[in-house]
């Protein structure tokens, strides 16, 4: 086994801080691009995480911490955050907090510059970034025909260069159903590794990795069918998160560009179909989660993608 700080190391070198008129940036630099632009005046704290890699497995930027078994074989971790894309300068990127998600006009957390950013403006020309895909669409994201006909072939997100996940195809997957499935119904303790909660005002859903310890100071109780039992704060939450927790916000749903049930509803996408009109995916509200789920190739679900150990 062997550790590293590479994280550490990049974002101390590449920390800058520069003033803009009346506020001040952090901007963190890799390779001539920006992966992470905050206001300062908005930073509660800095946290380095240190990953462990076993020998000859070696990861890419965007990954958490956390290990979670998806098959009796198969472990994974997840990405920093949902999947995001932007059409104007065909960008894909991970949000940069697990809480992270776009919604519409009013809900949602995500802004470009100034401007917060709408699923429902979705087009191959929109500055903002969206977060809804209708199913397999890797190649054409900005896709709204309400015809199933139009999603046929799955291609996985994943083929692509995420700018912060390591900027390279093909490092990144969907996963199936089989494999959601045994993450929530089949692997040891299951029970006991997932619930609904509230991070940072956020509601969604946790998943804890195969062999958690609560942080100091912290708790968590499984299937509370409530937003309020498991509630923590954004410095909170940078505790539960290096700890290994994969947070789901509900992030709403999009049809054509109808943008429905954001901050009440998830539905998180697998690479299975059921048949020629509807995929499997995972649901979860406040008072109930589940897989399978089943919703119609055309409408746009959250992405969560994962790296295979």
């Amino acid at each position: 086994m062997k550790k590293i700080i590479t994280l550490a190391l990049v974002a101390l070198t590449a920390i800058s801080i520069s003033a803009q008129k009346t506020r001040t940036e952090m901007r963190v630099w890799v390779d001539g691009d920006i992966l992470c632009q905050k206001n300062i005046e908005k930073i509660d704290s800095i946290t380095f995480v240190e990953i462990v890699e076993p020998e000859g497995q070696t990861y890419v930027d965007g990954v958490l911490p956390g290990i979670f078994s998806v098959s009796a074989t198969k472990r994974v971790h997840f990405s920093q955050g949902n999947l995001q894309y932007q059409a104007s300068n065909d960008m894909w990127r991970f949000a940069e907090n697990q809480y992270d998600y776009v919604g519409d006009a009013e809900e949602g957390n995500v802004y470009e510059g100034e401007i917060k950013c709408d699923n429902a403006l979705i087009s191959p020309e929109y500055y903002g970034w969206i977060d809804l895909f209708g199913w397999g669409t890797a190649t054409n994201p900005t896709l709204t025909s309400t015809s199933n006909s139009d999603y046929a072939t799955f291609t996985d997100w994943g083929i692509n260069a995420i700018s912060n996940g390591g900027n390279e195809p093909n490092k990144w997957r969907t996963l199936t159903y089989d494999e959601w499935y045994y993450l929530m119904y089949t692997r040891v303790n299951h029970d006991n590794l997932q619930g609904q909660a509230e991070v940072n005002g956020v509601h969604g859903y946790i998943f804890l990795p195969d062999n958690w310890s609560a942080p100091s100071g912290l708790t968590f109780q499984a299937s509370p069918n409530d937003w309020t039992t498991n509630q923590y704060a954004d410095s909170e939450w940078l505790a539960m998160e290096a700890s290994g927790a994969l947070f789901l916000p509900c992030a709403g749903i999009r049809e054509g560009v109808t943008i429905n049930e954001v901050g009440l509803l998830a539905c998180y996408v697998s690479s299975t179909p059921s048949d020629k009109t509807y995929v499997y995916c995972v649901f979860f509200r406040e008072d109930w989660a589940y897989t399978p789920g089943a919703s119609k190739h055309y409408v746009g679900q959250s992405v969560r993608l994962a790296q295979e150990l």
